[in-house]
């Protein structure tokens, strides 16, 4: 268990998972210009750097017990979807999904962000 009192600084693990998240489209069209990966591969690789800041966030404390429930929700979900969509892809041999499919898990990954930052939120459904 980490020491509160720890006079080492602990990297920001929320602000890596909300910058991961806001530059994930970015990322994955990046990762498909230089390799040969299907999408949803490329979006694995984003969702993984996501969930594991978000097991680090709940280990070093710095996310609630609720807000790591329901981000660990939307992660068994996503965890579901994504053997689904892996395999799909590799059997099809095709590099994109269709569109509904990746708007679906971008949407759900998007969740994350809302659930770690709450009050960004409720200001981007106000404008």
């Amino acid at each position: 268990m980490p020491n509160p009192e720890s006079r080492e600084q602990q990297p920001d693990y929320i602000a890596k998972i909300l910058n991961d998240i806001e530059h994930a489209p970015e990322l994955i069209q990046a990762e498909l210009d230089r390799t040969d990966n299907p999408w949803i591969a490329c979006f694995i690789s984003r969702a993984t750097a996501v969930f594991g800041s978000v097991d680090l966030a709940k280990r070093n404390m710095q996310i609630s017990n609720e807000a790591y429930a329901a981000a660990k929700k939307v992660i068994d979900s996503l965890n579901q979807q994504i053997p689904y969509w892996r395999n799909k892809a590799f059997k099809s041999k095709v590099r994109m999904l269709p569109d509904e499919a990746k708007d679906q898990l971008m949407s759900e990954l998007n969740s994350i962000w809302g659930i770690l930052n709450p009050e960004s939120a409720d200001e981007q459904k106000e404008a």
